[in-house]
């Protein structure tokens, strides 16, 4: 199973489904992977007790992002996903190639 590294802020969006995609520069994911959660802050980290499934994973740019992805990331405004995203990238251009991964919970 894979993991996918969430800063803690984003844990309880996750757990009540106001958070569903996450969007990084490169991913090794793919359709259908089965992955955990495990959430980091700084040197703490502490894995989701619920399993996840990858469900789509679509390619994008920065210049694209669109409201249903700022939402869908658990943020209420494109700016707000935008001045996040460039927390975690500083080296952000408009061409910026983007993927966001689509998740749920899986239940078995």
């Amino acid at each position: 199973m894979k993991t996918l590294k969430m800063d803690t802020i984003y844990m309880e969006k996750i757990k009540g489904n106001k958070k569903t995609t996450t969007i990084r520069k490169k991913t090794d994911l793919e359709v259908g992977d089965e992955i955990k959660i495990l959430y980091v802050a700084g040197t703490v980290c502490c894995y989701d007790e619920r399993d996840y499934i990858v469900t789509r994973i679509t390619k994008t740019h920065f210049k694209y992002l669109t409201i249903d992805d700022a939402w869908s990331d658990g943020f209420d405004t494109v700016r707000e996903l935008v001045m996040q995203l460039q927390k975690y990238y500083s080296d952000l251009d408009y061409e910026t190639e983007l993927y966001i991964i689509e998740f749920k919970e899986w239940e078995i």
